[in-house]
């Protein structure tokens, strides 16, 4: 059996970064919160330094893009737009140990992560299992993670 790595998980068809749009919805907690404040609220691991950085280069409120000390109100969606980075390798070659129409049991290699994290978004279980069955609806309900 060959072992997917993940080197280019991060390259799309044509060898290019691929892309990543993350949303984030402004509810009435948030409301007339500065952006900066509140993608800081929404992503707690990035510095705000980083954020403001994200922000004055690539998020965009109703297709116009925002500076970091603009003001976010209930309802605003915002846009962030970016390319994907090379990930640390890790095994994303798993096992299916049983399935049918309601279940599936997989054996996670070790040294893969379950959820995505800063450092991974496409070698994760979930995002190789939505790889494999684009067209299913699946929900994780139980794991032992590394």
């Amino acid at each position: 059996m060959t072992i997917d790595y993940g080197i280019n998980s991060h390259l799309d068809d044509s060898g290019n970064p691929k892309i990543i749009n993350r949303r984030y919805k402004v509810d009435e907690r948030f409301d007339g919160l500065r952006a900066d404040l509140f993608l800081k609220q929404m992503i707690p691991r990035l510095s705000r330094n980083k954020l403001q950085k994200y922000i004055k280069l690539l998020t965009t409120r109703n297709e116009k893009t925002i500076k970091p000390h603009t003001k976010v109100f209930y309802g605003d969606e915002l846009l962030m737009v970016m390319e994907a980075r090379p990930e640390p390798p890790c095994p994303r070659t798993y096992t299916c140990l049983y399935e049918d129409d309601e279940i599936m049991v997989v054996d996670k290699p070790s040294g893969l992560p379950v959820h995505s994290s800063a450092k991974f978004y496409f070698n994760t279980l979930i995002r190789v299992l939505f790889e494999n069955y684009p067209d299913k609806r699946m929900h994780l309900c139980h794991r032992l993670d590394r």
